[in-house]
């Protein structure tokens, strides 16, 4: 085989390796003009149909795996009677070139078992099991980026100068009863000779990771048979004697990752890859815990005093330094709530002793209490629909909450003991009450507006003092501090034309009853901002805040009187829904988790099946008019881009960089359109404060907008959809009057625009019929079709729907829609001619637990639908000691 020059379409190189089942050679595709590696069969192993089997699945499992830490497969195919597999060409060296050192330094040990838990991650989520993880499958290029290899092939390779022994415990073995992998790696599932689900590959990982932190193998004995049996029967030495500098919390990912019983691993790989994230990301906490032991103090002489003396002053210096300084909170984590289910909206009780917040019971958001220091929580609420923003009554025996009531949202009340809820006032979004429990304040109306219950339950009042008698709002969060000032921030969605106030602006309430006034204006602008809450000082909040780079938010601390800002947190995760604890110095919080991913639906039944699924988000898929390429937006870079992919996976590319629009940050992107020549994109992206619709070439170009809003206007655009004809883009936009959003098209590269319709719901897709009639919108009595030429409108569907678009014939309609059982989602096709309705599936599973659960929905002839569904999680945790800024000597002159 060596002496080949070629193979298939690629020109060997070099030969750089063998194993048991082949070579391994370095090549050059002449096609793409790249290097690749090509893995050969050798020659016998080419006749071995089982053998065949293994390297052909190899190439289909790991061709449908888009990870950066898994090594990319671009192909597998026969030539004559050679049967080879190509993927991507890696510099670097294999992990086990790295344990040839020992164990591996802690930092380093994270970061890698981060990386690979993420890849495996990613896999599983595809239904993919490795069933040889070790680190001779672990390639580590030279940027340090871990790549899983070998998906599949069930071979790995030895380097010529290894021992036997270390061949015999190192390399893959099939033996007889069915026993298939690497003896020192095997799970005991796979010593039994049973092939295991993805919790196989957490007990090897967890065996590679013994081997990193300790530089010894968990199991592997002078034979094979006795490696067998202690990954069988035997426990591994602890950890603690072997390198007592390992944490508690990584020991115990370890030891849970190899325990024998299957059932004792991790139900999912992504709890695995959180858990290591959260040990790497707050690493110094982990380590608090280590004992450090103190060596005798050696005798002093002259100049040991003389050091002690300057040091002491400088110690002494540094502490009147602080004196004259503002000192920042030091807080300590602990989990609270860690389940397997979404946990958010945590809110204190007013005793301090409990806390209530939302969790997901069969895809139904309900409300439970958890005392401190109860091991169980309780569920207090059972509705049909979502209950939400708990809030505690100032007598602690009563909450309430928002879910819905009819076709809106509405405020509920419940007792804590689990009684029946009562509904309190129809059509609420927020609510806050003070502390003595005097008033209500409500976010109600469409679009919001603020409104007073004065006692609560009295008749709602309008406040109609200056700015909020103008004040066009899309979004609001309210909190009540302890003395009963109220903060709100809004989004107004009239934008800074009507010059009413700085757009997403927080305003103050003094409990004295003054007149409202700008609060926080140091605080960064920030896009659909979530709940804050008052320290009980009285002046402080604590709010989560996007970062600049990937959006991810984190808890700050802000003063209400001054330009005071200090961050809290800072981890890869979103802290989210802080809550002050009336007591002591602890901050309730979640940790949200979402992450997109593409699923396709069979168009004749509905059934669904992944289609791009990593461990990075993927959202607001579109196919081109032919259905050979899509288009899609992903983080994978760090930022938000839109990229191109091929129907087959064979290539990907991106078309729209965050580097596209200078200085500023993309903050947020969707509503991707291909145009029906397959030229240009469309898409909604926001920055400075302005939603707008922007057009970008598919073959690469600089984006440019739609329309050229006047400056500071901050317009809010919205769903872009292309006429059959490529001439025109029909798109939404806010209605400055405040009665609902418009629906307007403009011609392509011109000022020529036209209003269609009005009254159209807020957030509604545009969908442009295939033979350029009508455009689908959704307007607030329900669905319609507009007729695109004078804007008059037919509501067909009286129902409210995830999202929506046409058939190829025009008249049909395919829509995403509320299942019959509550929380869940269905696919159904609506005549928008007869109004009637088929049911293609009647429930594809619960809707899942975020903002915008379900982004993108888009059809292609023999292709099937398209869409990306959230996989959210949250868990609820504790902040320990945060507290005000301890003013300094130079603060209280000031005063």
């Amino acid at each position: 085989m060596s002496e080949r020059a070629t193979i298939g379409p690629y020109r060997i190189i070099a030969r750089v390796g063998a194993g048991g089942m082949g070579e391994v050679f370095k090549a050059w595709d002449p096609r793409l003009e790249r290097d690749v590696a090509v893995k050969l069969l050798h020659h016998e192993a080419a006749g071995d149909p089982e053998r065949q089997k293994r390297l052909l699945a190899e190439g289909r499992a790991a061709s449908a795996l888009n990870h950066p830490n898994i090594l990319r497969v671009y192909d597998a195919d026969v030539d004559d009677d050679a049967y080879y597999l190509v993927s991507e060409w890696l510099e670097g060296k294999s992990l086990r070139d790295e344990l040839t050192r020992g164990a591996v330094p802690l930092k380093r040990l994270l970061d890698l078992a981060v990386q690979i838990a993420d890849g495996l991650a990613a896999a599983h989520a595809m239904g993919i099991v490795h069933r040889d993880i070790k680190p001779e499958n672990i390639m580590l290029a030279r940027d340090g980026t871990a790549r899983i290899v070998d998906f599949g092939l069930a071979r790995a390779e030895h380097r010529a100068t290894a021992t036997a022994e270390t061949v015999a415990h190192s390399t893959t073995v099939s033996l007889e009863g069915g026993i298939s992998g690497t003896p020192a790696y095997m799970s005991p599932e796979q010593a039994r000779g049973t092939l295991g689900d993805f919790r196989t590959d957490q007990f090897s990982f967890g065996a590679m990771l013994y081997e990193l932190a300790t530089g010894r193998h968990a199991f592997r004995r002078d034979s094979v048979a006795d490696t067998l049996a202690a990954v069988l029967h035997e426990d591994p030495r602890p950890i603690t004697e072997l390198n007592p500098r390992i944490p508690a919390p990584l020991r115990w990912i370890i030891e849970q990752c190899l325990a024998k019983d299957p059932g004792e691993r991790y139900g999912a790989t992504e709890d695995l890859a959180r858990e290591l994230r959260r040990v790497r990301d707050r690493l110094l906490e982990a380590i608090a815990d280590w004992k450090v032991e103190i060596a005798p103090a050696a005798p002093r002489n002259r100049w040991t005093m003389v050091a002690a003396t300057a040091a002491a002053l400088i110690a002494i210096l540094m502490i009147g330094v602080s004196l004259w300084q503002t000192t920042e909170p030091k807080p300590e984590f602990a989990p609270f709530v860690s389940a397997s289910v979404y946990e958010g909206g945590p809110t204190w009780s007013p005793d301090g002793a409990s806390v209530a917040y939302v969790a997901d019971v069969s895809g139904v958001l309900q409300v439970f209490i958890k005392r401190l220091g109860d091991a169980a929580s309780h569920q207090v609420t059972r509705m049909r629909f979502d209950a939400h923003r708990p809030i505690w009554a100032p007598s602690g025996q009563s909450l309430y909450f928002i879910s819905q009531a009819g076709e809106q949202d509405a405020l509920w009340s419940v007792s804590i003991a689990a009684g029946a809820p009562e509904l309190v006032f129809q059509d609420v979004t927020r609510a806050a009450i003070d502390p003595r429990g005097t008033r209500l304040a409500l976010m109600r109306g469409n679009p919001d507006a603020l409104w007073w219950s004065t006692p609560p339950g009295a008749s709602p009042v309008k406040e109609m003092r200056t700015p909020f008698d103008r004040l066009v709002t899309v979004g609001s969060q309210l909190s009540f501090s302890a003395d009963g000032q109220l903060l709100i921030w809004m989004s107004s969605s009239g934008g800074r034309s009507e010059n009413v106030a700085p757009l997403n602006s927080f305003f103050l309430f003094s409990a004295d009853g003054s007149a409202p006034r700008l609060a926080l204006t140091h605080v960064p602008n920030a896009v659909n901002l979530d709940s804050f809450t008052w320290l009980a000082d009285q002046r402080h909040v604590v709010l989560a805040l996007p970062d600049q780079r990937l959006g991810n938010r984190h808890l700050w601390l802000a003063d209400t009187r001054s330009t005071f800002m200090s961050q809290i947190t800072s981890t890869h995760t979103n802290e989210t829904a802080p809550s002050s604890s009336p007591v002591g110095k602890r901050i309730a919080y979640a940790t949200d988790e979402v992450d997109f991913d593409l699923v396709l639906l069979n168009s004749d039944d509905g059934t669904a099946r992944p289609f791009l699924s990593t461990a990075r988000n993927e959202f607001a898929p579109i196919w081109s008019l032919l259905g050979d390429q899509l288009a899609f937006i992903t983080d994978r870079s760090g930022s938000l881009e839109i990229w191109i992919r091929s129907r087959d996976g064979q290539f990907e590319r991106p078309v729209v960089r965050s580097t596209d629009f200078g200085s500023s940050r993309t903050e947020s992107m969707g509503s991707v359109a291909f145009s029906p020549d397959g030229r240009t994109l469309a898409y909604q992206r926001s920055g400075d404060g302005a939603f707008e619709v922007w057009l970008s070439p598919v073959s690469g170009g600089a984006p440019v907008r739609l329309i050229d809003s006047p400056p500071g206007s901050d317009p809010y655009q919205d769903s872009p959809s292309w006429s059959p004809d490529n001439s025109w883009v029909a798109y939404t936009e806010t209605n400055l009057n405040g009665i609902g959003q418009l629906l307007k098209k403009v011609r392509v590269g011109t000022s020529d625009i036209v209003q269609l319709t009005d009254k159209v719901a807020a957030y509604s897709q545009a969908r442009w019929s295939p033979d350029g009639r009508w455009i689908l919108c959704q307007k607030r009595d329900g669905l319609a079709r507009v007729n695109a030429t004078d804007g008059t409108s037919h509501v067909f569907a009286t129902d409210a729907f995830l999202d929506f678009l046409w058939a190829p014939d025009s008249r049909r309609v395919y829509a995403l829609a509320d299942s019959d059982t509550a929380g869940h989602f269905a696919l159904v096709e609506i005549d928008s001619v007869t109004e009637a309705v088929r049911v293609i599936n009647p429930d594809l599973g619960s809707i899942p637990i975020a903002n915008q659960p379900i982004r993108g929905f888009s059809f292609a002839d023999g292709q099937g639908f398209l869409t990306s569904l959230a996989r959210a999680r949250s868990d609820i945790w504790l902040l320990e000691g945060v507290e005000p800024p301890r003013r300094g000597i130079l603060d209280w002159l000031r005063r």
